[in-house]
């Protein structure tokens, strides 16, 4: 009965096809982030090859469209990879690049300046996933409200030292707000 049964039945080893197949698949995790990383930092080096060259002509929509899709490349990225703080760093930074590219406000040196620091605390969280496997206990609520605040008035308000000087060379700017 049930005894020739289970005699008859194979043992349930893992064949070396799948195990081969499961060690090619997490290989392939790890090359997928090393892809990312590389493909980040490249990004993250046209970036401030871009943002130098918009602030020489704020004007320049096409400049900030092509910003605008680099951030979101990485913030897609990030999270399909599971780099969840990283995401959100990365969203914030899209969502007002998305303001500046439809034109909801002109772009501020307060503006550029939390932009930069994206790209600085990016290339950090970067550093720490190709030297740890995984994002940093960093939490970047800081830079993110940052990002809020310049999306919420639209000025310089937010943007530390480089939008006082800004607003201190100019009264009438200062006045406005």
């Amino acid at each position: 009965g049930a005894a020739q049964e289970q005699q008859r039945l194979p043992k349930r080893r893992p064949e070396p096809a799948q195990a081969a197949r499961a060690r090619r698949r997490h290989v392939d995790v790890d090359d997928t982030i090393k892809e990312f990383l590389v493909e980040c930092f490249e990004n993250l080096d046209q970036l401030d090859r871009d943002f130098v060259a918009l602030e020489g002509d704020p004007t320049q929509l096409d400049r900030l469209a092509a910003i605008f899709r680099t951030v979101h490349t990485i913030k897609g990225n990030s999270g399909f990879l599971g780099f969840g703080k990283l995401e959100a760093l990365a969203h914030a930074g899209e969502s007002l690049l998305s303001g500046l590219r439809d034109g909801l406000y002109p772009l501020t040196a307060g503006q550029t300046s939390v932009l930069l620091a994206m790209v600085d605390r990016t290339r950090a969280t970067l550093k720490s996933i190709e030297e740890t496997g995984a994002e940093p206990a960093t939490i970047h609520d800081d830079l993110i409200a940052r990002f809020a605040e310049c999306r919420s008035d639209g000025s310089t308000k937010a943007g530390g030292v480089a939008a006082t000087a800004q607003r201190e060379s100019d009264p009438g700017l200062a006045a406005s707000q």
